[in-house]
């Protein structure tokens, strides 16, 4: 089975679907969502994703590094990792989401320093060995 997904916006921004990247980085791109698919080495930087369905997912990755990034208002998820191994979450705020972090079948994650703040559910997570919470605050999260 085969995705692809090219040249579709979200709110108005390229919709940054990065397929098999690897040792790349993204600083303060323009995107208005990020879907990482089979990605090794890859970082996310200074972003604000918001008013989308997800705001970055990681899917089938390993060693994903997002910091000083912003997830506020998506439908679903702030950040959503789905098998995706050996990756970190640090100085980020997730806000108003349903989920503010989701992380699935993702071992060695590490969330460092970051805010879950008024989400439905702030953090979520399953079938994980080795998932780290460190210097995080969650404040008026329905559940976390």
């Amino acid at each position: 089975m085969s995705y692809s997904a090219s040249q579709n916006k979200v709110n108005d921004k390229p919709f940054g679907w990065i397929e098999s990247a690897y040792d790349t980085d993204y600083v303060a791109a323009f995107y208005g969502q990020i879907a990482l698919i089979n990605c090794t080495n890859v970082g996310i930087y200074d972003l604000h994703l918001s008013n989308a369905s997800i705001g970055l997912m990681a899917v089938f990755s390993d060693q994903i590094v997002v910091e000083d990034c912003s997830f506020e208002n998506n439908s679903e998820y702030g950040i959503f990792f789905y098998l995706s191994t050996n990756s970190k979450i640090e100085n980020c705020t997730a806000k108003n989401n349903d989920y503010g972090v989701n992380i699935i079948y993702s071992d060695d994650t590490l969330i460092s320093n970051s805010n879950i703040i008024k989400n439905r559910d702030g953090m979520y997570g399953d079938q994980i060995e080795n998932l780290q919470i460190q210097n995080c605050n969650f404040f008026n999260n329905d559940l976390s």
